[in-house]
């Protein structure tokens, strides 16, 4: 990697977002800064047919399952999926009900050490959907609160999805997001029933369908043969929001796709560890390996999640040259302030 460049290009950006979502002073970022020439690439547009993930309203709705066996169920490798019912009200004010199946999932929140309500997937009878808000899903992610016990969770679960929101704010090829709240019933009456906020993320395949793209499973990537243009605004939008924890390399929260054009794409995703989330369990997400995209090896991340590290590439010429070549993807974000600051002050949630 190039030397440390000590700079503040970005600070009124972050601190201003920080300063919006409720959070402390941001340090002054130290950052290795990477730069490359901006090829142009821009992503298609492609008809929306979700339903579920093109509103931003708040979705109300209530799952029912044996909690217990469910949230013991932490197994990485064979979890299983597990009977419930979901049920909402339409807007005719009809209730509906559905049996679908859940299944934990993740690998840091499903560990009981870290988390007592792992985050989950949601399976849908995809034929039974239709003409309901959940129409044309088969399968989705909802992300969690993580502990039962603790309010303050709940503002994790916004802060990370306002981090997806900002996303979508400057990057089209990317998962959306709703926002929920969700009554958790206990088929066997073990546990008291519980009301919190969620939010489901859309399922890679359906960016798949909707971008005309296919996924890579491919580990040892570099993050060379990915789209530049794209690359530099993953690059800097995890440095916006303080995020060390991904990899190309290793496909770590990262989901790499090839376009018609061949070109290869990165789509970042999971935010929880991150500066302007700065959940409590941070220092273990800090404690993670990374992989060096330029050595191609595995080193310790040893970082705190509120102070940013820039990890795209480096480039060529003095620090001033570097600057320029990165200035098109600064731009991008600073275009957008505006709106990036609006999906803070404007949550009532938080």
């Amino acid at each position: 990697m190039g030397r440390l460049v000590r700079t503040a290009f970005l600070a009124p950006l972050v601190a201003g977002v920080a300063q919006a979502a409720g959070a402390t002073a941001i340090h002054s970022p130290s950052v290795a800064v990477a730069l490359w020439q901006d090829p142009a690439s821009q992503e298609e547009e492609v008809q929306d047919t979700s339903v579920l993930l093109s509103s931003h309203d708040l979705l109300e709705f209530t799952i029912e399952f044996d909690w217990r066996t469910v949230t013991r169920d932490i197994d990485t490798l064979e979890a299983q999926e597990h009977p419930a019912v979901l049920v909402y009200t339409d807007e005719a004010g009809g209730e509906r009900r559905f049996d679908i199946k859940v299944r934990t999932r993740g690998h840091f929140r499903r560990n009981r050490r870290n988390c007592n309500f792992p985050p989950l997937w949601l399976n849908f009878p995809k034929a039974q959907m239709t003409g309901t808000v959940f129409q044309n899903q088969n399968r989705i992610k909802l992300y969690s609160h993580c502990q039962n016990g603790r309010d303050y969770y709940e503002q994790y679960v916004i802060q990370e999805y306002l981090a997806n929101r900002l996303l979508n704010t400057v990057m089209d090829m990317s998962l959306r997001v709703r926002l929920a709240r969700v009554t958790y019933v206990d088929t066997e009456g073990n546990e008291d029933t519980l009301t919190k906020f969620a939010f489901l993320s859309e399922h890679k395949s359906e960016l798949e369908d909707r971008t005309n793209m296919e996924e890579m499973e491919v580990m040892g990537m570099s993050g060379r043969e990915i789209d530049p243009h794209t690359m530099g605004i993953v690059s800097m939008f995890e440095y916006v929001i303080g995020n060390a924890d991904w990899s190309v390399p290793t496909l770590h929260n990262i989901i790499v796709f090839e376009g018609q054009d061949f070109e290869h794409y990165a789509v970042p995703y999971d935010f929880d560890c991150t500066g302007i989330v700065n959940p409590r369990y941070a220092r273990r997400c800090a404690g993670m390996i990374c992989t060096d995209d330029m050595l191609q090896r595995d080193i310790p991340c040893r970082w705190r999640v509120r102070e940013r590290l820039y990890r795209g590439f480096c480039g060529t010429g003095s620090d001033d040259e570097q600057l320029a070549q990165l200035q098109p993807f600064i731009d991008i974000f600073t275009e957008k302030k505006d709106e990036i600051y609006a999906l803070y002050t404007e949550n009532e949630y938080l």
